[in-house]
């Protein structure tokens, strides 16, 4: 770990531009639009790789940000504020890559898993906590208390004839306290080294009248090649070892499975290539499916639950919003197919386009469009479109948020629209 006290970057404070320098297409969209500051993310004219921090990490007035310093690709902790640099990490392990997609954060840790590698920062100082080749296979992190919870579809030996479990992790040690496992169905299935998937768990917690209850989406083996198994939705009470019920169905046997999923309201929402579902959480009876737009696949960018209703970007390049307690389709546009993930903030939505590298913004209520921001940087570099990352800051009081994006070059923090 490189710690780095306020590092002076290349940074452009530009807060007193007026809002007549923002461009507009023929449509009345902002395109272009001054910044409240610029930072460099690399040190040399080569990109930084945007995908170590793909969601967002805050600790009190900071962000987490992929960067790049001596040729090496490090996560940086920004001042959300003025763009300079708290502190510098890059103490991943050889054959690590790391990408932060799921965390933790409690108190002052920040854990995060890279397949079999487990981390943990001091988020405030940078100092390595954490840091181990652990064997097992940990992907998604959710929590509850004193403990992670999360998919454990491998042994140490990586073998997945003992996975398929929901494992249980003590945040401070990181190490595996406890595990359950859902009823699967291995009849007539493949061997995972002959083509087939292996059967895998994971789960979300939540307090309930003082219990710790876990949903659970968990999927068979298949028994054809390049095929996911049956894909089911459990609730199980943890603090009582016991299932409240188990295998309603999510999805038949097919070709693409089904995604993470969202708890809001006593309703469980997950999605897949062509629809998107809710499911009642107490009991899992399923209370709707719809087709999206286009019968493109929500696999890249997820849910968002926001505003009552549900949005969806999908990989054909349309965005729709559904009703939340019905599925009733309230509109969808032609968006950027694959995005990053979805975020609102005060009657807006943002994503960054993986098909255009644009920072978009939508109304949440009427789906009008109102940014298709350009990187500032393709001047310099034609590759230095926005991705990766697309982190929305509420604001403090009556002050407006703030939007930080990445291009490999800099990171821009743009003043939110509401």
């Amino acid at each position: 770990m490189k710690a780095v006290l306020f590092c002076v970057a290349i940074i452009s404070m530009l807060a007193s531009c007026r809002k007549e320098d923002s461009l507009k297409d023929k449509d009345g969209v902002v395109i272009s639009q001054p910044p409240i500051w610029a930072t460099a993310t690399t040190d040399d004219d080569q990109r930084a790789n945007n995908f170590l921090v793909e969601t967002k990490v805050t600790n009190n007035n900071n962000l987490l940000i992929s960067s790049k310093k001596n040729g090496k690709n490090l996560i940086r902790n920004l001042n959300i504020e003025n763009g300079t640099t708290i502190w510098d990490w890059n103490e991943y392990l050889p054959k690590s890559k790391v990408s932060i997609r799921s965390f933790d954060k409690t108190d002052n840790r920040l854990t995060f898993f890279d397949y079999h590698y487990v981390y943990q920062v001091d988020i405030n100082t940078g100092k390595t906590i954490i840091s181990r080749d652990q064997y097992e296979t940990f992907f998604e992190l959710n929590s509850v208390g004193d403990k992670i919870f999360t998919d454990y579809p491998y042994n140490k030996d990586g073998a997945f004839i003992d996975g398929g479990y929901v494992a249980v992790v003590d945040k401070k040690t990181l190490n595996i306290v406890d595990k359950f496992r859902p009823k699967y169905d291995t009849t007539g299935t493949i061997p995972f080294d002959d083509g087939g998937y292996a059967f895998t768990a994971y789960g979300v917690p939540f307090e309930k009248n003082g219990d710790i209850l876990v949903a659970v989406k968990s999927n068979d083996p298949a028994n054809q090649r390049g095929m996911v198994g049956n894909q089911w939705l459990g609730l199980y009470n943890y603090s009582k070892k016991q299932w409240i019920y188990e295998r309603q169905s999510i999805q038949k046997q097919s070709t693409w499975g089904a995604g993470l999923i969202y708890l809001s309201n006593d309703k469980v929402f997950t999605y897949s290539v062509g629809w998107v579902a809710c499911h009642d959480l107490m009991t899992g009876q399923q209370l709707w499916k719809t087709v999206g737009s286009n019968g493109g696949g929500y696999l890249f960018a997820g849910l968002l639950i926001a505003n009552g209703k549900v949005y969806a970007n999908n990989d054909s390049g349309q965005l729709a919003c559904f009703e939340i307690s019905s599925g009733r389709k309230l509109w969808d546009i032609r968006s950027s197919g694959s995005s990053t993930e979805l975020s609102y903030l005060n009657g807006v939505v943002y994503f960054v386009g993986g098909g255009d590298g644009k920072l978009h913004a939508i109304d949440a209520e009427t789906g009008d469009y109102l940014w298709k921001i350009v990187s500032p940087d393709l001047s310099k570099n034609k590759s230095a479109v926005f991705s990766g990352l697309c982190a929305v800051i509420a604001g403090k009081g009556s002050e407006k948020g703030k939007v930080v994006v990445l291009n490999g070059l800099n990171a821009y923090c743009y003043e939110a629209i509401r």
